[in-house]
């Protein structure tokens, strides 16, 4: 019989056909193909699913079996597969967020790191619950009860205890993962675990020691030089991708280096002493100061930003090269008239002829005013632009203005070439009308089939989402956002959580995994709160405790019984 991939997975019992279709690539969906076994080897890569290439060979193998007409062993197989799958769930390590978060972050830099993320290779016969604390991890023994805030649902540290992070892994990584790591791999896997916990603090946010500091003159070089740049947090920002990064920018930074009066750089960087994240801060002409583009990850630039809340800095709402005004101050976007006079700035320079020039976001004009003062501005209006300083080799461009109908005017201010453009009108999440031409590389093509501004929507899964999209949520657990139909509503905390977080209660209702224990009674998953611990050891719902106890009452006499027959 023919038919699709997608129709064959379909057949598939559960947990199997969530699993493959979960697996199945795009250009396989409509694939057609005359097996189930041929579907299991097209539908997909066995390497890259979270299964593993065994798993699905094994499958594979069976359905080719069973098509052959031989006597299969498939459904033999298939129970010791979810035998398995149930004593990997049962003997698993359970993390907390921010630790599953580190892990996430520190994988690709450390093989210890990437074992522990994965819940086959991790093993809780020492202990469970593993959080960070205080630049070490904390972890709960076995035989000591798990507890959390009834309020919160965050793990209270009664009887916890803390241990070095190379320690710790060695003890909760199955014997088969350690087999293949060796003491080097510890030991980088501690130092990426200090410093991730220097930039980013512990479970509580404490132990942040990441270094701000103002440079100025030469020392700016240091900071663009990519060589200089932390990779702690990933290498995928706007800081690994600047146009000013590399060995030849170097000779290119001449109007900061003469200028110290007028521009420095503000840089973040970690305990081993690497970029983190910049920014150029200018003493405007007006006596105001402002923070150029933040570079660097999501987190440095919102550091970044609260730096120039609490040191009176003018800083940009959206940390983009086509964007050029100084519009927020003090945590607020400043909107109003009177406001907008203070997005266009000047920067009189004592010195202004290099013979080669930075990349500049904002302050890209190099100007000549009527009394011979050369002046850096984001001002696309005045008549004093002499040179466009917007060329990543490090040259210049002599300034033309262009009035034809193959420029348009964007919505900041700046002219750019029609075909670089587009053009926008719709209401946004938060109220606002957007109505104007926007650069290309400041839009998106959306999943509801329109383009809208890139810091309105969210990107999941190569797909962009408008923030107010039905099809998306946002989880204050994991801070960030989620399909909705990966997500499920946890009535007792009153917030939308990650299907992966959560276990369906007995009631059809939905709990963070952290907060429920499954009934020894009836095998349904209850509350903590609703769960008491009966005389044998074992956790019943207290609704169910009568009866589970009238069954150990039985179970002892039938063992009496066969004792006295014996």
């Amino acid at each position: 019989m023919e038919q699709t991939i997608q129709d064959w997975f379909n057949l598939l019992l559960e947990p199997f056909k969530s699993q493959a279709l979960g697996n199945l690539k795009e250009e396989g969906r409509t694939k057609i193909v005359d097996s189930m076994s041929d579907a299991i080897n097209r539908g997909f890569t066995w390497e890259e699913t979270s299964q593993g290439h065994a798993y699905w060979s094994n499958i594979f193998l069976e359905h080719v079996d069973h098509e052959r007409n031989q006597t299969p062993k498939f459904t033999h197989e298939m129970q010791k597969i979810k035998e398995m799958e149930e004593k990997i769930e049962k003997e698993k390590v359970t993390f907390s967020t921010s630790m599953h978060e580190m892990l996430d972050k520190i994988a690709d830099d450390s093989m210890v790191a990437s074992y522990m993320r994965r819940e086959k290779y991790t093993i809780n016969s020492f202990c469970n619950y593993v959080t960070t604390r205080n630049g070490m991890l904390s972890y709960l023994p076995n035989g000591r009860e798990h507890k959390t805030n009834p309020d919160t649902g965050k793990w209270l540290r009664d009887g916890r205890q803390e241990m070095k992070p190379s320690k710790l892994a060695r003890k909760i990584l199955r014997d088969e993962v350690l087999a293949e790591l060796n003491d080097t791999d510890f030991e980088k896997f501690a130092n990426k675990v200090r410093a991730y916990l220097g930039v980013m603090g512990d479970e509580d946010g404490i132990g942040k020691n990441i270094k701000v500091e103002i440079v100025q003159g030469g020392n700016i070089r240091h900071a663009y030089y990519h060589g200089n740049y932390s990779k702690l947090l990933g290498d995928g920002t706007n800081l690994h991708g600047s146009c000013m990064r590399s060995s030849e920018a170097q000779s290119y930074f001449g109007i900061y280096e003469d200028n110290p009066d007028k521009v420095q750089l503000l840089v973040a960087k970690d305990e081993d002493d690497k970029v983190l994240g910049r920014a150029l801060l200018w003493n405007f002409d007006d006596g105001d100061k402002g923070m150029d583009t933040v570079y660097g990850p999501d987190m440095i630039i919102q550091l970044l930003k609260d730096w120039a809340v609490e040191n009176g800095y003018w800083y940009k709402s959206n940390q983009s090269c086509h964007h050029h005004q100084f519009d927020s101050f003090s945590g607020e976007h400043k909107t109003n008239l009177r406001d907008i006079d203070k997005w266009y700035r000047r920067v009189t320079l004592n010195n202004h002829d290099f013979d080669y020039y930075p990349y500049l976001d904002s302050l890209y004009h190099l100007c000549l005013d009527r009394d011979g003062k050369w002046y850096l501005s984001n001002e696309y209006k005045t008549e004093d632009i002499e040179k466009t300083l917007r060329h990543t080799g490090g040259r210049y461009e002599e300034y033309e203005d262009d009035d034809d109908d193959d420029y348009v005017t964007l919505e900041n201010g700046e002219r750019c070439p029609t075909d670089d453009a587009t053009y926008l009108d719709y209401r946004a999440y938060n109220g606002y009308r957007i109505e104007g031409y926007y650069h290309e590389s400041d839009v998106v093509y959306t999943e509801c089939g329109s383009y809208m501004i890139r810091e309105h929507c969210t990107r999941i899964d190569r797909c962009w989402y408008a923030l107010d999209d039905d099809a998306i949520t946002y989880v204050e657990d994991r801070d960030a956002w989620f399909l909705a139909e990966d997500t499920v509503y946890c009535e007792s905390r009153e917030i939308t959580i990650h299907i992966d977080d959560a276990v369906e209660l007995h009631d059809c209702n939905y709990c963070d995994r952290d907060n429920a224990v499954k009934c020894a009674c009836d095998d349904n998953w209850y509350m903590d709160s609703e769960v008491v611990t009966a005389p044998d050891g074992s956790k019943v719902a207290e609704c169910n405790l009568e009866s589970y106890l009238e069954q150990l009452k039985q179970n002892e006499n039938e063992e009496e019984r066969e004792t006295t027959v014996a």
